[in-house]
This record gives C-alpha cells, structure tokens and sequence, in this order.
C-alpha cells in the first residue's frame, strides 16, 4: 500500500495468524510493495522482515467457572512450538492485572489441556487471563475470562442478579429514610444517579447501561457502602 522507498510497519502488542503461527514486535521495511491478508503485511518485494519473533501456538479455548470456594480455570492450546511457560492474571478491575500463578508449557505437537485453581478469588468480579511466554521471552495473551466470585458485598451492600440485565437490586444497610445511589462504569464516569425510599430492596433500572463493570454508591448521609456489577 505504500511504494515509498523506505516504509517501516510496528506490530508490537499485536499478534496476526499465519500458516499456524502469529507475528509479534515485527519490524517490516519495504523497498517496493507489500502483500497483505486481512490487512496483515505477511511478505514483501525487494524488502526485509526484521525482529519478529514467530508464535505458533494457537488457543482453543479458555474459561473459568466457581466451584465451591475456589475458581476453575481451564484452557486448551495446539501446536506448542518453542512454548515456555503461562503466566496465569487476575484483575478487579479488567485492567491493571496481576500474576497469581505459572504453568509450563507442553511444548510438543497436538492439543494440551491445562488447569489451574485460584484458592484465594476475589469478592465480586475476577477478571483472569493468561500471558503465554515463548523460550526466547517473546508473549502473547490470551482472551480474559470472567468469574463472578459470591454477592457483591462492600460494607452491607449487596447487588443481585450478577450479571445484571435490565434490572439490578439494590440491598442497603443503612439506616436512613432516603438512599442516594450512584452508578459509575469503568472510567469513573457517572451514568446513574437517583434517590430511592429506602426498602429491603431497591431496584435500579440498567436496560440502556452498556455491557461491562460498574460502581455502585449507596448512601443515605449518613453511612456510604459500596459495590461492584457485571452488565451483561
């Protein structure tokens, strides 16, 4: 797409399949004209690849389920060529992540099955992924799994169903006559303010609330308790 003279392409962060592989931290230089699929530069005329590392391994799947009081993560791969090891990652958040754990790869030919238990989940939502290292130190990521872990619970608040479709219920502890509750999503961005008589149950209609994770804060001027979502 570009006949400069010199052009160079970074795909670092990114991975892209090919022939059962993926390029990652690629730096592409071009003299004449490229070849893509899918919009993925994979050869070149009068050019030259360099610094790429090549991740064959492809993942089948990857979950995570509660059993009792601890998660399940289980995942499938094939065709592990040079794999090291995975890192397995937990965030509250979905976006600051953790490492909570480590797997060696099987490294050899076919399809593997792994397993993996989080004794200690965390309340609410967990938010897992794995963090595949290749001999050489390159990786790449997998999908993230959520596994809601319990009642979202913070100080007596407790919100239910989780995932929340349309309607969301809201049980506080406090003693006021009127609750304040207010619901941020993931940035921090308040999308729902309302003031409820204060009952048992509390119900908040989140139909036109996006898929994702959100903030609840209750109060009642005189205690303020918190909790956590999933929009489905």
């Amino acid at each position: 797409r570009n006949n400069a003279a010199t052009d160079t392409v970074r795909l670092a962060d990114t991975s892209a399949a090919l022939a059962g592989g993926s390029f990652s931290g690629c730096a592409i230089t071009s003299h004449t004209a490229y070849y893509y699929v899918d919009d993925v530069v994979v050869s070149q005329v009068n050019g030259s690849i360099s610094g790429c590392s090549v991740l064959p391994l492809h993942w089948l799947s990857f979950a995570g389920k509660r059993r009792n009081d601890v998660v399940e993560l289980q995942w499938k791969t094939v065709n592990e060529i040079n794999t090291s090891h995975f890192i397995i990652e937990r965030s509250r958040n979905g976006f600051d992540f953790v490492a909570i754990g480590k797997e060696q790869a099987k490294n050899t030919n076919g399809e593997h099955a792994y397993d993996f238990t989080d004794a200690q989940p965390l309340a609410g939502i967990n938010y897992y992924r794995l963090k595949q290292v290749d001999r050489n130190g390159t990786s790449v990521y997998s999908s993230v799994a959520k596994v809601f872990f319990g009642d979202a619970v913070s100080n007596g608040l407790r919100l239910y169903p989780q995932p929340a479709d349309a309607i969301l219920h809201v049980a506080f502890g406090g003693n006021g006559g009127n609750v304040m509750i207010q619901v941020y999503d993931a940035t921090g961005r308040l999308v729902l303010n309302e003031t409820k008589r204060n009952s048992n149950t509390m119900t908040l209609n989140t139909q036109k609330l996006s898929r994702g994770t959100y903030w609840v804060v209750a109060s009642d001027g005189v205690i303020q308790q918190k909790g956590q979502f999933l929009k489905q």
